[in-house]
Parts: C-alpha cells; structure tokens; sequence
C-alpha cells in the first residue's frame, strides 16, 4: 500500500514517526535487511 500518510506513525508497527515519514527507523531497518538479506 502505497499512499502519502500525513499522521506520525509508522504503518507498521504504530510507534511515532516524524513527519511524512512512513516507518520508524527499526521498521525501515528491518524492512531493509529483509530486502538485502540473505534469501
């Protein structure tokens, strides 16, 4: 789901994002260690 979301959490886990920012930084690691990591 791709949309702009204008509240201050993350869409992942719900904890408090800064502004226009999707996911916090653990969910962005997260999500890209599972996008660089070993298959």
């Amino acid at each position: 789901m791709s949309r702009l979301v204008e509240d201050d959490e993350c869409e992942r886990c719900g904890d408090r994002v800064g502004a226009l920012r999707r996911l916090c930084s653990d969910c962005t690691r997260d999500v890209r260690d599972a996008r660089e990591g070993p298959l």
